[in-house]
């Protein structure tokens, strides 16, 4: 007889089995404890994340496949977070997941995806016919992002929540395409008066202009940036350059919370339709770990690359 398997929308205990410790086995660096898919992704659109189960002998349904098709705008969505155990792989039980996620998300004009390169023709078969541009993961230390990188002395940078949300807003509309206030309001919520927690958003500013934005946050293994938004490469140096001194100010404070098991390493995803991202990485010689492209289904929202240093999220665009 044939495993009963079923699709449900997930609760907050198993995205953090599930989303969490499934993402930290398959080694895509979360946010260190889940806190950023709890206190973001999750509490932002709680409809949108699904776990598959299989019916077992003793009648205990066993999470086997999870996804999330998360709603940032009536015009944007994104899937992320697939993922099937790997001795149930192979028995359509992520297809499965997939469909229900993509259901739930059909309404919108523009479905995003970052695929991994060795499932890009399965999901241009799913309809993500349109690619952006490639995602490449780049490593490096924060010591030398410090020592390395020149910040330009007419550009100031401040806390985030010092300049007005709508300019954020904008910026990303702008450079990656979201138009998704809810998103960016509860991401620096997040970021905010979090030092102790290694977590900081800033933003450039010259004159009373926002010319950028940029976040980092401890995951399991390293800190992630994400996003950086900029107008040029100096200002994108600026901004890497402050949220390094920030990290390790945080990790020299008496107060510091960030476990020792983080290790001081920056991981970013680039974006290699950017010539002057990639020039910047190249100079520092940070190595790539794996490449993903950002794909659409229905229409592909109008960008800038020239502006998108460092993507937020794989998981959530």
């Amino acid at each position: 007889m044939a495993p009963i398997f079923s699709v449900h929308k997930c609760s907050a205990e198993e995205v953090e089995h599930c989303f969490y410790g499934w993402s930290k086995t398959e080694r895509w660096n979360p946010g260190l404890d889940g806190q950023d898919i709890l206190q973001v992704y999750y509490d932002m659109d709680p409809q949108g994340f699904f776990v598959g189960k299989v019916e077992e002998a003793s009648s205990n349904k066993k999470p086997v496949s999870i996804i999330s098709g998360v709603r940032h705008s009536e015009d944007i969505a994104w899937l992320g977070y697939y993922v099937a155990l790997p001795e149930y792989r192979g028995k359509g039980y992520g297809l499965s997941v997939f469909k229900r996620a993509l259901e739930r998300v059909a309404d919108a004009p523009s479905v995003g995806l970052d695929g991994l390169i060795p499932q890009v023709e399965n999901y241009k078969k799913s309809g993500f016919k349109t690619i952006s541009w490639e995602n490449q993961r780049r490593v490096g230390p924060v010591e030398e992002a410090v020592t390395k990188l020149t910040a330009d002395p007419s550009i100031r940078t401040v806390d985030a929540s010092e300049v007005a949300l709508d300019e954020i807003v904008a910026l990303e509309h702008r450079y990656g395409g979201f138009k998704r206030p809810l998103f960016v309001s509860r991401w620096l919520k997040f970021h905010k008066d979090r030092s102790d927690d290694g977590r900081f958003a800033i933003a450039a500013v010259k004159g009373d202009q926002v010319i950028g934005y940029a976040c980092v946050r401890p995951a399991t293994e390293s800190y992630r940036v994400g996003p950086l938004y900029a107008e040029n490469r100096e200002i994108a140096e600026t901004l890497l350059k402050r949220l390094a001194e920030l990290v390790l100010e945080g990790l020299s404070s008496p107060s510091n919370r960030v476990p020792d098991s983080v290790s001081r390493t920056l991981h970013l995803d680039i974006c290699m339709k950017n010539k002057d991202a990639v020039a910047l990485f190249d100079g520092l010689e940070w190595g790539s770990i794996f490449s993903s492209m950002r794909m659409w289904r229905g229409q592909e929202p109008k960008t800038d690359a020239a502006g998108v240093f460092v993507v937020t999220s794989l998981e959530i665009g």
